[in-house]
């Protein structure tokens, strides 16, 4: 359980829907060690945020894809927007079919976000399947697209699963 989420909450009293939040990032930072909950400015001002990685299996090697989700004021009845945010020994996979040029995440869980069943666990669990079939980051010290997107497409070993 994130400690710092009962802290966040209070600052957020124009969210419709406080309990269902508190719900949501509470079984995604339990399942999800490294996602942390923050406040930030983000659209419509201050704005609840999951900030951390995705572990992703690929080629039998565990890796963490750094990744924003920004919960609105009305969430759950707005979906999530969720972006990849590529260190600085990573850049996005150019033309990604669920990551755009700025790192935003498009995903049909999130195209069909139903805000009575859907959840961020899910979305979280989601993604991780799209991305161990497709990583949406390059590791910067690859020596050329090809032989990064065929071979060592991946985040670099720093943020290898061994830590």
């Amino acid at each position: 359980m994130s400690s710092r989420l009962p802290g966040l909450l209070p600052q957020l009293p124009h969210y419709l829907n406080r309990p269902r939040l508190n719900k949501d990032a509470l079984e995604v930072t339990r399942m999800y060690k490294s996602l942390k909950p923050m406040v930030a400015f983000h659209g419509e001002g201050l704005t609840f945020c999951l900030t951390g990685t995705i572990p992703t299996l690929y080629n039998d090697t565990t890796y963490h894809i750094p990744i924003k989700i920004w919960l609105g004021k009305s969430f759950p009845r707005s979906y999530p927007e969720v972006f990849v945010t590529p260190t600085s020994i990573m850049f996005l996979a150019p033309n990604h079919k669920a990551v755009d040029r700025s790192g935003r995440v498009y995903h049909p869980y999130i195209s069909a976000w139903n805000p009575e069943t859907s959840t961020i666990a899910e979305l979280v669990i989601q993604l991780g399947a799209t991305f161990c079939r497709d990583p949406p980051v390059f590791d910067r010290n690859a020596t050329n697209t090809a032989n990064a997107r065929n071979s060592a497409r991946r985040p670099s070993s720093g943020h290898n699963a061994s830590g």
